[in-house]
């Protein structure tokens, strides 16, 4: 029914139009009662063809009175005209027109934002639990086999190793080839520290006032010449240069002291016997660098060597099962999955055929075998073969082979390999070596021993936190007191016989290849050498890389060696022109005359006043002798 106030369609149970408000009276009821049900989607009212069981009117249209039933959903494209074209007036639903439809709503965003929003959390979420390795886990670890979910982790684990392998590699070969082209430097550095001094004063009191010595060597290249710099420095002050030109090409160089005198030395003589010694050898410098550079597989082939032979020995893993497990270790704990499989005869005979049968058509190992050796491959590839017949032949004996290891891995949700056990059984006799790191947050314990028997033979424990892929903590070593037989008599025990402070270590750049951080070594049980550490600190980047040890007695630092390397600067090549004095290394007579140029009272006097010494050069003679004491 419609109503009679704004001609709106109002629904069957309303006592007021939803449009204009007005009151539906009890005649318009009446009237409702008495004609066909209009309500969208309802069915015809009685009295109504039958259209069908289920079937419907579209919403929101009406039968006209005394029109054919033209379908549900099909609207009454005439009276819509008529209506648009013309005012609305009550009278016309005599004439068959329908009323003017309330405006439609218009449907509320808020519903595709919140839909779009959830859509968007849902997609970062995958990428999330992607890049982490989660996701691929989750798969691989609930709608995969035991095996194929085993083989999946232990491939991953141990190509991220084969990765982090081959960084490194690839930075020795590179450093290799810059042997001869790019320029390098390095120092050698010593901190006296106030425990080191009063030995020193025993060789001089003199020497009491030196704090640190450095030698500082810097190479580099101008086409085939080699230029050296060589600086010895005291107190952070240079006391004495070495300036050196080697050209091994054409048998020339040349080397200057610029403290001790302006003049030359002819070291081409030197350069030549060097150069005879190895020809006489058949091989020349250069030759023997590039023969020995070109024997190295690339970072390339490794990667591809080692990866290959990974596969064939994961390949064989069958019979492997899974279980929900927990380890703990130092008070950490952390739920994984264990996987677990026997290594038996069976598995040990089918790795071993397989990776000499690829072995033997791996043109990988062809060409690293060719390039030390050609004439070798052959002979190479023939023993394989002659392997292969045997191993053929002891194929039925290998159900005799008494020994087998079961192998667990411990898997956390990342994918990662959490821990490993191994036990090994010959003879009945069981040797089990494990190792598991836990993490909880940034918390991280770590456990790894070794057992014979059910003895515990040896165990390093430690724990601490790793914050944005940098370590910090303390492990401990210990060993079974039975092991130590005669050493007893200097160490008191075998528990924490040593102890490893870990500082800042930078997991990330070990991956990369550089070593970043610092480990301190100490032990209360060796008598000894109880107070004393012995600290070694890491420090690497692109262009630099330095090692420093130092040791320390009860925290005092004792002596500290650094040794540094990294990229060198451009050196002038030493060309000595025709008014410079040139002797000759090989000549005696020359060699007294160059003595002769220097003031060595000078040389010392300016030692002294650029390191704040007193070195007195009548006392250097004493300084061998007292030396030579000592020792």
């Amino acid at each position: 029914m419609f109503c009679k106030n704004c001609g709106s369609l109002i629904g069957e149970n309303n006592a007021f139009c939803t449009v204009c408000g007005a009151r539906v009276d009890a005649e318009t009821q009446n009237e409702r009662a008495n004609q066909p049900n209009a309500g969208a989607g309802q069915q015809y009212a009685a009295g109504q063809p039958d259209m069908g069981a289920g079937q419907q009117y579209a919403a929101g249209q009406q039968y006209a009175a005394n029109q054919p039933n033209t379908g549900a959903g099909q609207q009454f494209t005439n009276y819509q005209q008529n209506f648009e074209n013309q005012p609305f007036e009550p009278a016309n639903f005599a004439q068959g027109q329908i009323p003017p439809q309330a405006p439609k709503k218009k449907r509320k965003k808020g519903g595709f934002i919140i839909a779009g929003v959830v859509a968007v959390a849902a997609v970062s979420s995958v990428g999330v639990l992607a890049a982490s390795g989660r996701l691929g886990n989750f798969v691989h670890k609930n709608f995969t086999s035991p095996e194929s979910y085993f083989k999946y982790v232990a491939e991953n684990n141990t190509k991220d190793a084969i990765k982090s392998f081959n960084t490194g590699y690839s930075k020795a070969v590179d450093s290799f080839d810059q042997v001869t082209s790019a320029n390098r430097s390095y120092t050698v550095r010593l901190d006296a520290g106030n425990e080191l001094k009063p030995l020193m004063g025993m060789i001089d009191p003199s020497l009491k006032g030196i704090d640190n010595a450095s030698i500082f060597v810097n190479t580099s290249y101008d086409d085939s010449i080699q230029n050296v710099q060589l600086k010895a420095n005291i107190n952070d002050a240079d006391i004495a240069t070495v300036n050196a030109s080697i050209d091994m090409e054409n048998e020339e160089g040349y080397l200057q002291i610029p403290e001790l005198s302006d003049s030359y030395i002819d070291i081409s003589d030197g350069i030549e016997e060097i150069n005879d010694e190895l020809k006489s050898s058949g091989v020349e410098y250069q030759e023997m660098l590039d023969e020995v550079k070109n024997t190295l597989p690339d970072a390339k082939t490794v990667d591809k060597v080692l990866n290959t032979y990974v596969d064939v020995a994961f390949d064989n893993i069958s019979d492997v099962s899974k279980s929900s497990d927990k380890i703990e270790a130092e008070d950490v704990s952390q739920s994984v999955t264990a996987l677990t499989t026997t290594l038996d005869g069976q598995y040990a005979y089918d790795t071993a055929y397989e990776m000499l049968e690829t072995l033997k058509d791996d043109e990988n190992i062809k060409e690293i075998i060719e390039n030390i050796d050609e004439a070798s491959y052959d002979e190479f590839r023939d023993s394989i073969s002659d392997t292969l017949d045997s191993l053929k032949d002891e194929k039925d004996s290998i159900d005799d082979v008494e020994g087998s290891a079961d192998l667990t891995l411990y898997v956390n949700g990342k994918g990662e390999i959490a821990g490993t056990e191994v036990l090994v059984d010959v003879d009945g006799q069981e040797v089990v070596v494990s190792s598991v790191m836990p993490r909880s947050g940034s918390k991280f314990g770590y456990e790894m021993k070794a057992e014979y028997e059910g003895m515990e033979l040896f165990s390093l424990t430690g724990s601490g936190t790793i914050k944005s892929d940098v370590m910090n903590g303390t492990f401990n070593v210990s060993v079974d007191d039975e092991l130590l037989g005669d050493l007893d008599e200097y160490v008191s025990g075998g528990d924490n016989i040593l102890t490893i402070d870990v500082k800042d270590f930078d997991i990330s750049d070990s991956k990369d290849g550089m070593l970043n951080g610092s480990f301190t070594f100490s032990t209360d049980a060796v008598r000894q050498v109880k107070g004393y550490k012995l600290n070694v600190e890491f420090a690497t980047t692109k262009k630099e890389t330095s090692v420093a040890v130092a040791l320390l007695y009860e925290d005092d630092n004792y002596a500290k060696v650094t040794l540094t390397s990294g990229e060198g600067e451009n050196l002038k090549t030493l060309q000595p022109s025709g008014s410079d004095t040139v002797y000759s290394i090989t000549d005696d007579s020359d060699m007294q005359d160059y003595l002769s140029e220097i003031d060595i009272d000078a040389f010392i006097d300016d030692i002294n006043d650029k390191c704040g010494l007193d070195i007195d050069l009548d006392d250097l003679g004493d300084m061998e002798e007292n030396l030579d004491d000592m020792m």
